[in-house]
């Protein structure tokens, strides 16, 4: 077996699903209790399979700055209940029941609760959804909003008019037709107060299923509705911590390339994210294994697998290894990459390093999925040659620390599901995951993880004439599109300017290949790429002097 396949081979699916049991016993917000034990358990798995780990901390304090950010309070959520007590009484909102409930940052009702009238908002986008209505001293509700720039700056909004709470049945990244609020009416959504991180406000927000959210429209369409609340949150001085656990590199041990996960954003019983977690310590666990057996070769450069908060981990890791961020190669980020596509509906998606840093990264990932051994096959063939695992590429997004990396120059992938039925909510649990897809995604991880690590010269020169193979396929797409296009709708001044810039961005990502060769290696394959380079652009010249557009 050649070493992808090995890597395949060992990745186990049930380590990572029993690791991603074992996180979503615990909330896992931000310095919480939950969120170090958690981090707990991660660390000492790393520690069983004899990996070397490093621990550092940082302070969740409200004002210590890293680079550009500012560290906030840690909190922890202890219990909610809000009940309608007129016109009929009604529970609404239970902690016990989904934990997904209260927002981050939200602080603590006066003890014993408070009696407040609710106040119908709307999406409290506008001005005038406010008109004649004082919010001073009660609580607003929020609903048929669903974008979360919308919820940051709408909850800021109303707390800055003086309300102490709100109830609302928002709903994040609705995704037609797989993920709706009709079609999941259940889901109690996971919200964030950012603008509360300090503590700037005595105030709370708690979220409701779609069912409460009708109900409490029928009602305050019919009259004042009054609510009794009960909030009780811990926000205070606390601290978070990076663990990086590290495989030295054979040859070239500066330079490296990361896996990075978080520990943070669950919600008992909830599995949101903690498949990232739990995937990063079993492909840690399984690359150290095989290279320690012998059974593959240690790489070139370092692997590293750093577990952190969610963002906040990112720019306290990058400030104190500033040096340090030039030889990294690339860095693969992990999401919620265990869900059961049949249970969430979604696909496994790859979301490809941003254009600002054009890299070899995305083209050396599409060689592996295509390399990556299959588990089953078609009718009217015995080899095992396909997979009932959807995987979609799709451009880069800003979702998770793949955004803070790229922002700094390293080519920053991101692996998530998408579209999630149950997207931080408290039906996101460790059922809705599979061994089967951890031990999928895990294999695309840790081979193309492994693959740039230990590439040298002939890696890099199969790899040029890849990605120019996979560029020039690209350029001939665009042309292809502008050929079905009615000349009434032509586009080619668009299709023109696009196969410009694909063959500029190109050029670039070969370009970046070299980084992977030592410098007596380097003039054969910097004349290699260049003459690619040249071939690629000829490319563009013949599409842009057709006369298709």
């Amino acid at each position: 077996m050649n070493a992808l396949e090995r890597i395949s081979t060992e990745i186990s699916g049930a380590n990572a699903y029993e690791l991603t049991r074992r996180i979503t016993e615990f909330n896992r917000s931000p310095g919480s209790s939950g969120y170090h034990a958690a981090t707990d358990i991660v660390r000492d798995t790393l520690l069983e399979h004899r990996l070397r780990v490093e621990e550092t901390q940082y302070p969740l304090d409200g004002t210590t700055v890293a680079l550009d950010r500012t560290m906030p309070l840690a909190w922890e959520p202890q219990a909610a209940r809000v009940s309608v007590v007129s016109p009929v009484e009604e529970p609404i909102v239970d902690f016990e029941q989904a934990g997904s409930c209260v927002a981050w940052w939200s602080t603590s009702t006066p003890e014993g609760g408070i009696l407040s009238e609710l106040v119908d908002v709307g999406t409290g986008e506008r001005e005038e959804d406010y008109a004649g209505k004082d919010l001073t001293g009660k609580v607003a509700f929020v609903h048929n909003a669903n974008w979360h720039v919308t919820w940051s700056h709408v909850s800021e909004l109303i707390a800055r008019k003086g309300a102490k709470g709100i109830v609302t049945d928002f709903f994040l990244y609705p995704t037609p037709p797989i993920r709706t609020r009709e079609r999941i009416p259940k889901v109690v959504q996971l919200l964030r107060l950012e603008f509360n991180a300090t503590r700037k406000y005595d105030f709370w927000a708690c979220s409701v299923d779609h069912p409460t959210g009708r109900k409490l429209k029928e009602w305050l369409r019919s009259g004042p509705v009054r609510i009794r609340a009960h909030v009780r949150c811990r926000t205070f001085v606390g601290h978070a911590r990076n663990v990086l656990a590290t495989i030295e590199g054979a040859s070239i041990p500066s330079e490296s390339v990361f896996v990075l996960a978080h520990s943070s954003t669950g919600s008992r019983p909830g599995a949101n994210c903690a498949s990232g977690a739990a995937l990063l310590a079993e492909t840690a666990r399984a690359l150290n294994r095989l290279i320690g057996a012998g059974d593959i070769p240690r790489p070139r450069r370092s692997l590293k697998f750093l577990l952190m908060t969610e963002g906040l981990g990112s720019y306290n890791y990058l400030r104190d290894h500033g040096d340090e961020l030039g030889r990294i190669k690339a860095s693969y980020c992990l999401e919620s990459v265990g869900h059961s596509q049949r249970k969430a509906n979604g696909t496994l998606y790859f979301s490809r390093a941003p254009d600002s840093t054009p890299s070899f990264v995305n083209d050396h990932f599409d060689a592996v999925l295509e390399r990556l051994p299959k588990h089953w096959g078609w009718v009217g063939r015995d080899e095992p040659d396909i997979s009932p695992i959807v995987v979609s590429q799709v451009p880069y997004t800003p979702w998770s620390d793949n955004s803070t990396w790229a922002a700094h120059g390293i080519p920053s992938t991101l692996f998530m599901s998408w579209p999630d039925e149950y997207f931080h909510s408290q039906l996101l649990t460790v059922d809705v995951t599979d061994p089967v897809v951890f031990a999928y995604a895990g294999a695309m991880v840790a081979a193309s993880a492994y693959e740039v690590a230990d590439a040298g010269a002939r890696e890099a020169l199969w790899l040029a004439h890849w990605l120019y193979a996979k560029s020039a396929a690209r350029l001939y797409r665009e042309r292809q599109s502008a050929l079905w296009v009615r000349a009434a709708d032509s586009i080619g001044g668009w299709t023109r300017r696009r196969v410009t810039y694909l063959c500029h961005r190109d050029c670039e990502a070969l370009a970046s290949i070299s980084s992977l060769v030592a410098a007596d290696d380097l003039a054969l394959l910097a004349s290699q790429i260049s003459s690619l380079q040249q071939r690629l652009q000829s490319v563009r010249d013949d599409i842009l002097s057709s006369r298709d557009f």
